[in-house]
């Protein structure tokens, strides 16, 4: 149970106390004049009481309430997700005029009364009405299809009465363009939405998507005029639009979401934090971290929580996923919980957010989302993802994929290579198409670079693979938002001696005929295929160090790094062979595959 004692009249007590001080000192005085001939306590007593009545109408006028909070059963849980990937340090300047402005009054940086408080209305109504108008196109059923229309008188009315509400100058002519809405959207959504449901559903449907398409005009007209009024009121060089403006190119995407969330006494965090259980938490890639969850000691979990909004945001992927499925993993239909999810919306790892949100939603658990940034990505040419194998064969050649995240405007020449130490070992001349997921492929020999490497070192070192470290680049062009991302590394593994297999059949069957042409044909392979008795099943194999034979030691067996076994009778190793088999893996580390058969290989 908690009060809480709110001033919600008309004065501030910044001026009501002083004022009311002032004028009760005031009252004091004056009425004291009457009761100096007296010597008992009225004569201060009576003054005090009217100086005291002076001072407590001053108060009135501040709006004193006493507000009572009572919480019976759990408040309901919402989940807040804050994306901190990289792409929320981005600057929004090329976003639409438009939206800067209503962002800048909604964030307060803008008072709300620069921009026509009607239009702000017209057009939001507008918004709501195109809304309302895609819905028309769906399959509908008479009672459907009964409602949306009315929804649609509704919305069409709002935004009309809004436009006759506007500033003198803001939409010229706006009387003339009144009666054309009026007559050509107003009237028919009103008489559509008044006339009475009957079987004749089609008819319905067909005359509420008529008036559909027309209410998408007049919402586009609607906003064109917005912005030529928003255009207007920046060219005039208002200088609190212009400081507006200029906080909004500068502010990233994640201050904007501190300022929407945290900014002012009666922050939107304050109100949500005192109506529900709120648990705030910051996505970064593929993990998250809790940076807000009720607590005994509300000013430590504040402090932890502007903490965090500090911290830059660094997170090369994005992943919207997978904190929302751990978090709501045990959900079930009857717990009360929702989530919100901010993000500029570039998911890029992990599971979709958009089916884990269609799941939540069977389950009972709303999902909304808040969308930060703009549609229009900034100009950038960036390398998001280099593929490369963990380790290619000395003698043949490095092949994967570059992928572009491609946001300049089309056709400007730019070179993509691969380097190693400042020699380009592979480049290709492209154009930019606005692609963000631009796939390119790469292929180039490694042999020189293996021998370049092994020169290098110590010449008495037997090397078994050598690091091959090298730099994928991109052409800075003009206009870029950001030439950090141009750059990415390349390294994987050169394998100089080849890796050997040794394959143990018991009779020359499909699969063994397979494996070893697959393997004597690859050139970076050294194989060793045994077949029993050399074609044979009751004779043993040879034992010796090389082809042909089976191991005569667990030093050379160890030498091998897969064995492959077959179909292959028990009695083809002796005890003691087995359990270097059962040490190669166990101690060793080695790869053995079993492929299944009549002798039943597993039984070893």
């Amino acid at each position: 149970m908690d009060f809480d004692l709110k001033f919600l009249g008309d004065w501030s007590l910044y001026w009501a106390v002083p004022a009311g001080l002032t004028l009760a000192v005031a009252a004091w005085f004056f009425y004291r004049r009457e009761t100096r001939h007296r010597e008992d306590a009225l004569s201060w007593f009576l003054p005090a009481v009217r100086a005291l009545v002076v001072f407590l109408l001053f108060m009135i006028l501040t709006g004193p309430v006493l507000h009572h909070r009572k919480v019976e059963g759990d408040l309901a849980k919402l989940l807040i997700l804050v994306d901190a990937s990289k792409s929320m340090s981005v600057n929004d300047e090329q976003m639409e005029l438009r939206r800067k402005l209503l962002i800048a009054v909604q964030l307060g940086w803008l008072k709300k009364d620069v921009i026509d408080p009607a239009f702000r209305e017209a057009v939001a109504a507008s918004a709501r009405m195109a809304r309302t108008a895609e819905q028309t196109g769906n399959n509908l059923l008479g009672q459907d299809a009964k409602k949306l229309s009315e929804e649609l008188a509704d919305d069409a009315k709002a935004a009309f009465d809004a436009m006759g509400r506007l500033r003198s100058g803001s939409w010229s002519s706006t009387g003339g363009v009144r009666a054309r809405m009026e007559r050509d959207l107003l009237r028919p959504a009103r008489h559509l939405a008044d006339r009475p449901l009957t079987r004749d559903v089609g008819r319905l449907v067909r005359d509420l998507q008529k008036i559909g398409r027309e209410a998408s005009e007049w919402n586009q007209a609607i906003h064109g005029a917005f912005d030529d009024y928003l255009k207007k009121l920046a060219n005039n060089n208002q200088s609190e639009i212009a400081a507006a403006l200029k906080k909004f190119d500068s502010a990233p995407r994640w201050d904007r979401v501190q300022s929407h969330l945290l900014d002012g006494e009666d922050s939107l965090f304050s109100k949500l934090e005192t109506t529900h259980d709120v648990e705030l938490l910051k996505l970064s890639g593929g993990d998250s971290e809790i940076i807000w969850t009720a607590g005994p000691d509300r000013d430590a979990a504040m402090q932890k929580l502007l903490d965090a909004f500090h911290v830059s945001t660094n997170a090369s992927g994005t992943d919207l996923s997978s904190a929302l499925r751990d978090r709501s993993a045990e959900v079930g239909p009857d717990d009360n919980i929702a989530a919100v999810l901010i993000s500029d919306g570039r998911h890029n790892r992990g599971d979709s957010p958009e089916n884990l949100a269609k799941i939540l939603g069977n389950r009972g658990m709303k999902v909304f989302t808040l969308s930060v940034g703009t549609s229009t990505p900034p100009q950038d040419l960036s390398i998001t993802d280099v593929d490369v194998p963990d380790s290619v064969f000395h003698e043949s050649r490095a092949k994967g994929t570059i992928t572009l995240n491609d946001n300049m405007e089309s056709g400007q020449r730019f070179t993509l290579a691969i380097q190693r130490e400042g020699r380009t070992v592979w480049e290709k001349e492209l154009l930019t198409e606005r692609n963000p997921a631009r796939t390119i492929p790469y292929d180039f020999p490694i042999k020189e670079l293996v021998s370049d490497e092994i020169q290098s070192r110590d010449a008495d070192l037997k090397l078994a693979a050598v690091p091959l470290n090298l730099e994928v680049s991109v052409t800075e062009l003009a206009g870029e938002k950001d030439t950090s991302n141009n750059r990415s590394p390349l390294r994987f593994a050169a394998i100089t001696e080849k890796p050997r297999a040794l394959i143990l059949e018991g009779r020359p069957r499909w699969e063994f005929r397979y494996l070893r042409n697959a393997l004597e044909r690859d050139a970076s392979w050294d194989l060793n295929g045994l077949l029993a008795g050399g074609g044979g099943e009751e004779r043993p194999w040879r034992r010796g160090k090389l082809a042909g034979q089976f191991p005569d030691d667990l030093e050379t067996l160890y030498s091998y790094h897969l064995i492959i076994v077959g179909d292959l009778p028990m009695t083809m190793l002796t005890p003691e062979e087995q359990q270097w088999l059962h040490d190669y893996v166990e101690k060793r580390g080695g790869g053995i595959i079993f492929i299944d058969g009549r002798r039943t290989p597993l039984a070893f």
